[in-house]
């Protein structure tokens, strides 16, 4: 099948040498698989250092964001967001692959118009590194690395470690993204931007939802001061609390306020964008079928007494 509505958006600073390999790997993986996808390298650096491995590939279209300051991924990806030519985007990790099942059944539920954002895995990061990592660095086929489903059946190797993860891409509606604010551009440098989006777009009534056949495998690399927890982390957490406990008519206006790409005009757009989305999910009672749906993925992920364990630490936190 040759995906022609989809977008990589791929938001990246080259801090150590394992970042500019990591990249080429995903960029030959989307070349391989989605050849005649969009690919979008959104770069935010003080000097480009993605120049040649972007050349590598036509199918590939690059951006350059100059800064002096800390990485933020999230102005990155949203410049992406708006550069976007297609229909519906994948914010993709510079350091992850999936099986390419997972992409193309995350777009058969977008083209749907029910659900409008995709999280392409069940939450549970392969991290692998050493030879595992090289051997499917080259291969691009992550096999049962990509279809781990349940956190205590995945495989023991020895350059395996796995963890549960909501973040690293999440596959959705161009127009969602770009009208309800992108990743939030008030987080900074390390954390929280990717589960802070999944919450927000969820509390705004688009229902993300997680596959959960497939698992995410993550390509190690050294990291830099941007990929390490830092005096940003506490205020992105915060953040996430804020967004996370904002009443809906309040987290609705800070959205247009705050968090708005979009620009001039955009409010009738995201009005209309909103209200047609709950006579959707009114209509395919997504305020059942979504919470059970996860309530499923989480028990096959963790186990029922874990994951029951964990629903209530979220409802003691609310």
């Amino acid at each position: 099948m040759r995906v022609r509505d989809l977008t990589f958006v791929i938001p990246v600073r080259i801090d150590t040498e394992d970042r500019l390999r990591n990249l080429s790997t995903v960029l030959r993986y989307t070349g391989r698989f989605f050849p005649a996808s969009e690919v979008v390298v959104v770069e935010n650096d003080a000097e480009p250092r993605t120049e040649e491995v972007c050349v590598e590939d036509d199918h590939v279209r690059r951006l350059f964001l100059p800064t002096e300051g800390r990485f933020s991924k999230s102005v990155t990806a949203n410049a992406g967001i708006l550069a976007a030519g297609r229909p519906f985007v994948a914010i993709y990790d510079a350091d992850v692959l999936l099986d390419r099942h997972a992409i193309d059944r995350a777009l058969q539920l977008l083209r749907m118009r029910v659900i409008r954002a995709v999280l392409p895995f069940n939450g549970i990061f392969a991290d692998v590194r050493g030879e595992l990592a090289r051997r499917l660095s080259e291969q691009l086929e992550v096999g049962a690395l990509g279809r781990i489903t349940s956190v205590a059946r995945a495989p023991y190797l020895p350059d395996l470690d796995v963890r549960v993860v909501k973040g690293g891409m999440v596959v959705a509606d161009r127009e969602v993204l770009r009208l309800e604010g992108g990743l939030n551009r008030r987080m900074v440098s390390y954390g929280w931007e990717d589960v802070e989006l999944v919450r927000r777009l969820n509390r705004l009534g688009y229902r993300v939802f997680s596959l959960r056949r497939f698992s995410c495998v993550h390509l190690d690399h050294a990291r830099g001061p941007d990929s390490v927890g830092n005096e940003h982390y506490v205020s992105n957490e915060a953040e996430f609390r804020k967004v996370a406990t904002m009443p809906r008519p309040a987290l609705r206006r800070y959205v247009g306020t705050e968090l708005d790409i979009a620009g001039l005009g955009a409010a009738r757009e995201r009005d209309t964008l909103r209200r047609r989305q709950a006579r959707v999910n009114l209509a395919t009672l997504q305020g059942i079928v979504h919470p059970v749906h996860e309530l499923s993925v989480g028990i096959r992920v963790y186990g029922i007494r874990r994951a029951g364990s964990l629903i209530r630490e979220r409802a003691l936190r609310k």
